[in-house]
């Protein structure tokens, strides 16, 4: 006997066939049922498919079962309509029926089970998407806002010390009159400067230079206070070669002395205009800043 007759069960009635299709069932009826399922159920992967395509295969068994089961009535009915005339093998044979029924109904259930497990863990996950897409949004709208506030501080805090800078001061670390400078210099996130101010300015320190001989007690140094937001810029790592720590704050404020020739170095490499800039490489200009004592 081939393999094909066995799965039929000798096709009897064909209520146990474990073949899908039977001679007269239409296979786009099955594939209707599987695409209901596929656009219900939403598998994610290959295993969860599988479990949609058994429960469809469950019912589709159970409807055949049914089926089967309500022909075979169906016909008692119309040779005898009174149920109580029917013989024992007819009952008999009925209830296997019924017993095939019910085994059908726990499967499908099984099946079932298995895919709205697969709905509710598709349910879960949408939600944690949507949660964290949330707190994304909520993360860079507080950015944002920091942003903001910061850089509102930043520009009051500028125009603070552009109102009350006064370049010649006396410092109490070096116990005599010095060139005070401030600086403030704020980096975006891809670490391109957007602010870059400085208090007074290079060209003011560059004529006080020039005019400290007139001082009776000259300024022999100058000592520069950088204020950096957010970020040090790479061509102001010399100021700290050993590294430094970022802070929660993202604000880092450093203290430079240099002498007048190490300031007019500086002041021309941060100079804007092309015929300013030095002869230097990058490269050794920041080695030679590396160098230089602090």
């Amino acid at each position: 006997m081939k393999q094909s007759d066995r799965s039929l069960n000798a096709l009897k009635h064909g209520a146990s066939a474990r073949t899908l299709f039977l001679p007269d069932e239409d296979p786009a009826q099955f594939d209707a049922l599987l695409d209901d399922a596929f656009e219900q159920y939403k598998p994610g992967n290959a295993q969860d498919s599988d479990l949609v395509f058994n429960s469809v295969e469950a019912r589709w068994h159970l409807r055949r079962r049914k089926r089967i089961r309500d022909s075979y009535e169906l016909a008692l009915h119309k040779r005898q309509p009174d149920c109580a005339s029917w013989n024992p093998e007819e009952l008999h044979q009925l209830g296997i029926f019924d017993r095939y029924c019910t085994t059908a109904e726990r499967t499908l259930g099984r099946a079932l089970a298995h895919v709205r497990f697969i709905s509710t863990e598709a349910v879960k996950e949408q939600h944690w998407r949507e949660q964290l897409e949330f707190r994304k949004q909520s993360l860079e709208i507080a950015k944002a806002k920091e942003a903001r506030l910061s850089s509102k501080r930043l520009k009051e805090e500028i125009k603070s010390q552009q109102e009350s800078s006064t370049p010649i001061q006396h410092d109490a670390t070096l116990n005599c009159h010095v060139i005070v400078q401030r600086a403030f210099i704020s980096v975006n996130e891809e670490g391109y400067t957007i602010i870059d101010q400085f208090f007074p300015s290079n060209e003011q320190v560059r004529r006080f230079i020039e005019t400290a001989g007139q001082f009776p007690n000259p300024p022999q140094s100058i000592v520069r206070h950088y204020t950096f937001l957010n970020d040090i810029p790479e061509e102001y790592r010399f100021l700290v070669p050993n590294g430094f720590v970022r802070t929660v704050e993202a604000r880092y404020q450093i203290r430079q002395e240099m002498n007048f020739t190490q300031f007019i170095e500086l002041a021309t490499r941060e100079s804007t205009d092309e015929e300013d800039q030095p002869d230097l490489s990058d490269e050794n200009w920041l080695q030679q800043q590396r160098n230089r004592p602090t």
